[in-house]
This record gives C-alpha cells, sequence and structure tokens, in this order.
C-alpha cells in the first residue's frame, strides 16, 4: 500500500553508519529492519497467534492499546454492559486485536481479517484510498510529538545529516514528513530509521537514533524517564473509527451500537475525575502485550493527556467527523493532498471520493435517538 518514497526511505535506513551509538549491536539491528511493505504481518510473532472468524455474527476490530488516550474509550467499550446487551440482542459479539500501529491494522483490513480498526489520519486516508472502507466517528483530537535532545530545542538545522526514527505509515509518519516538508528539509539530508513505537525511547537513549516522531504517550514517558530529552515540536493529529463499507451496508445497527458506546465512553469519562481514573488505569494495564509495565505515566499525567485529545471531554460534544475537516480546504484534503505527491495514494484518486467515505450518517442517527441508543443513560462500570 506504500509506494516508491517508503523504500527510498528503507534504503536510506539501511546505508545507517550509526556514528556515536553506545550500543553498536542494537543500533545495527536496525539496518535490516523490514517495513510492512516486505514483511508478512501475518508472520508477526504476536499477530500470528491471532485468530480471526469469518462467521458473520463475530466482528473483528483492530485497536492500538499503545496510543492513549485512545485505549480510553476502548477499554470502555470492551466492558460496557449496555453495548453487550445490544449485541446479545443482535446475536454479534465484538473481536477486539491489538495492533502496534494503524498501518498494522490497514494490512489487516486489505486482507479481509478485520471489519473494523481505530487508526490515525494517515493510515485512515491511505486505507480509503486503497480498499472499500468508510470513516464512522472521530477517536482522538491530538496531538504528536517529536523528541530529541535538549541541546537540540529551538535548533531544527540539527535534523540534517540526523538519524530520526518513526513508525511507518503511522500518523507521526506523516507528521514528520510535513514537519521537514515545512522546514523545506529534503529526505536526502535525513537518514530515516524505520522501527515500532516500542523502540524509540530505548534507541535514543542508546545514541542510535538523534531525534524520533510518535504519538502520546511515548513522547511524554520518554521525556519523563530521561531528563536530557524534550519534545521540540508538536503537531495537529486525528484519530478515527473505519472499517467495511461491506459492514456498514450489511448491518448497520452493529456499527450504531458501537458508536452509542463511544459516546457513552465520553460522557463517563466526562462525569468526574475518577470516571477518567479509571479509564486511564484500564488503559495502562492493555499496554502489556507489547509495553513493560514500568514503561507508562502516573495517572495524573493520563488524565492530563487524555483531557487533551479525546474528542467530547474538552472540545466538542459529540465524536462526529467534523465537516470543515473534510472540506475542500481543511487539514485532511492538505494531508491527502501531500500523501497523493508522495505516492501512498494512487495518482487518480480524487479527493471527492475520499471525502464521501467519511460517513456521518450513522452517527448522526445515534445522537438522533438518545433514548433508543442510551446516550446519556447512567451506567455502572464497577467491576
Amino acid at each position: 500500500m506504500q509506494k516508491s518514497l517508503v523504500y527510498l526511505l528503507v534504503s536510506i535506513s539501511l546505508l545507517l553508519s550509526f556514528q556515536g551509538c553506545t550500543d553498536q549491536e542494537n543500533c545495527l539491528s536496525y539496518r535490516s529492519r523490514k517495513t510492512a511493505t516486505e514483511t508478512d504481518l501475518k508472520n508477526h510473532p504476536i499477530y500470528k497467534q491471532y485468530s480471526f472468524s469469518s462467521e458473520a455474527a463475530v466482528v473483528d476490530i483492530g485497536t492500538q492499546p499503545l496510543w492513549l488516550p485512545v485505549a480510553n474509550i476502548v477499554e470502555f467499550i470492551k466492558r460496557d454492559p449496555l453495548l453487550k446487551q445490544s449485541l446479545d440482542t443482535l446475536g454479534v459479539r465484538l473481536v477486539f486485536h491489538d495492533f502496534l500501529k494503524g498501518d498494522d491494522v490497514n494490512f489487516f483490513l486489505h486482507s479481509g481479517d478485520l471489519e473494523l480498526g481505530i487508526g490515525g489520519d494517515m493510515p485512515a486516508l491511505v486505507g480509503l484510498a486503497h480498499d472499500d472502507l468508510q470513516v464512522f466517528s472521530l477517536f482522538q483530537e491530538g496531538s504528536v510529538a517529536m523528541v530529541a535532545h535538549k541541546d537540540a530545542v529551538g535548533d531544527f538545522s540539527s535534523l540534517k545529516t540526523s538519524k530520526i526514527g518513526y513508525a511507518p505509515g503511522s500518523n507521526a509518519f506523516f507528521y514528520l514528513l510535513n514537519t521537514l516538508r515545512k522546514l523545506e528539509i529534503s529526505d536526502s539530508e535525513v537518514h530515516l530509521v524505520p522501527m515500532e513505537v516500542t523502540e524509540m525511547t530505548a534507541a535514543i537513549n542508546q545514541g542510535c537514533i538523534d531525534f524520533f516522531a510518535a504519538w502520546e504517550p511515548t513522547p511524554s514517558i520518554a521525556v519523563r524517564n530521561n531528563p536530557d530529552l524534550a519534545v521540540i515540536h508538536r503537531g495537529k493529529s486525528f484519530g478515527f473509527l473505519y472499517g467495511s463499507s461491506r459492514l456498514a451496508s450489511r448491518n448497520p445497527e452493529i456499527i450504531k451500537q458501537l458508536l452509542a458506546s463511544e459516546i457513552r465512553a465520553l460522557h463517563w469519562m466526562r462525569q468526574n475525575k475518577q470516571n477518567l481514573t479509571i479509564t486511564c488505569q484500564w488503559a495502562t494495564g492493555s499496554r502489556e502485550t507489547f509495553a513493560p509495565a514500568r514503561e507508562t505515566l502516573p495517572l495524573t499525567m493520563l488524565t492530563t493527556i487524555a483531557k487533551q485529545d479525546l474528542p467530547g471531554i474538552r472540545i466538542r460534544e459529540y465524536p462526529r467527523v467534523p465537516l470543515n475537516l473534510i472540506e475542500q480546504n481543511g487539514k485532511l484534503k492538505m494531508e491527502f493532498d501531500i500523501l497523493k505527491k508522495l505516492g501512498f495514494i494512487p495518482k487518480q484518486t480524487e479527493w471527492s471520493n475520499i471525502r464521501f467515505k467519511f460517513n456521518n450518517q450513522l452517527i448522526d442517527a445515534v445522537i438522533s435517538e438518545p433514548e433508543k441508543y442510551h446516550t446519556y443513560l447512567p451506567i455502572d462500570m464497577s467491576e
């Protein structure tokens, strides 16, 4: 799904010398790193353990536990008794599968193993361009960040010739590419090093990379654990629930019930600080598949991130995709144009076709019938 630029970036990373690295063995391991375009992710040590269903009564959904505070919503949904009751009535069961990044979610949406997924703006746009998918709601409205040693603060010229860690195909990858473009730094002037977000903190501490771009909480964890590091730049990012157009056509009620649960999650977290803290605890526990328990943040910091990044907490009432985001002069159209120019989206793809795939009709139906979908019903989430 990624085109020639990805191969160029990978080939650049293979030529890195990693001068100054304090752990040569770990640093050299990145030279032979293969991206998802070269490796069948079904053989991933964790993903290969997943069992996907072809039954209509089972809906497989891809989530990202390392993406906070998106995981807060997901963990509420997993525990939502009203959603379970509604799906039981429909004779349907949701099965959640954890992934490291949106590009991995896209891989399994493309293969047909997943019917729904949660991903950032770049994965969503690339997925819409390549597959018969639709976006159903906003899941995150926050930031991604670039981390470096403090002596690089305010000195973006130091990006040139530096080694920058990135997760291929992620929202932070687009942010990195766009930041370099704005600074008029070409791809040939930097060394882009593909890696998983779980590896970035160790890589920069060991000197394998000089900068990295990632989503929360990885930047905050890195800075908290190493006082020599700092967030040197932030950019706006979005997250979405998206998935199969076939599912939306065949059984839209499944998606409506899921959207109702998302709305309940946001309302419940907004009720009081305790509720928000509880979801942060749930989300922290969900990270353990990919990250050690020590690689987290205090609950006070997690709740702060949640307040900043969750749609419906501080900005808008419902997680509906804002129309200004997808207008002709909107932010996603700008991203689309850049991704198309870089080769991630086919040249023949028209924005009108992508915009059409942002489906607000289902969430509007849920919002218009609060009694049917129990969007304001008091809910007991005690375990």
